[in-house]
Formats: structure tokens, sequence, C-alpha cells
């Protein structure tokens, strides 16, 4: 008997713990993903032509400096 009374407090507990870590959890990755939403620059609007300037580095050490069409 006791051990079944044991069993129902340790599953009320486990389960009191769970939901509190869930929402912790969802509320983290929640905000991450409204960050990641704010970073993002705008989008570009279809049917424009963009030129962006970018600097690589070689394995050699040099920059290369090209230009990307979009």
């Amino acid at each position: 008997m006791k051990f079944i009374l044991w069993l129902i407090i340790i599953f009320l507990v486990v389960r009191m713990f769970r939901k509190s870590i869930f929402m912790s959890v969802y509320k983290s990755y929640d905000s991450q993903m409204k960050n990641q939403q704010r970073n993002q620059p705008p989008p570009k609007p279809q049917g424009t032509v963009t030129i962006e300037n970018k600097n690589k580095k070689n394995d050699d050490g040099e920059y290369t400096e090209y230009e990307e069409v979009k």
C-alpha cells in the first residue's frame, strides 16, 4: 500500500515539474524565434536586381572582392 502511495506522490510531483519545465523551454524557444525574425533583413521585392559587394578571404590569406548579382 505504501508503494502505491509513494508512486502516486512521485507521479504528481513529476507532472507538476514537467509543466513548469515545458513552459520555460517554450518561452525560451519563442523568444529566440522572435529575435531571429527581427534580425533578418527585410525581403526584397520580386523583379528587382541588386548588386552586393562582398569580400572573401582565400586559404592563402588574400582577400578577393567580387560582386554578386541577384
